[in-house]
């Protein structure tokens, strides 16, 4: 069974998918300063979009979000 919920602050034992920018700050979703240089440095690769780190107890994925500059083209009017 997968549960989703929104949550402030992750447990250290679920696994967690965050979506984030480029420059959201990655400190307070409980990765080491290592982990969070590898998903920099994995995101500066060719506009790479999604990071997944396997820690010992969980798996966190980073998926960054890109701003749009226009409305959806399929959106009605």
């Amino acid at each position: 069974m997968t549960l989703i919920k929104k949550s402030p602050l992750p447990s250290e034992n679920e696994n967690i998918a965050v979506l984030c920018r480029k420059n959201t700050p990655l400190v307070s979703f409980g990765l080491s300063p290592s982990e969070i240089d590898f998903a920099r440095i994995e995101f500066e690769k060719k506009d790479k979009k999604l990071v997944v780190i396997k820690q010992l107890r969980r798996l966190v994925i980073l998926a960054v979000l890109d701003k749009k500059d226009k409305e959806s083209p399929t959106r009605e009017a």
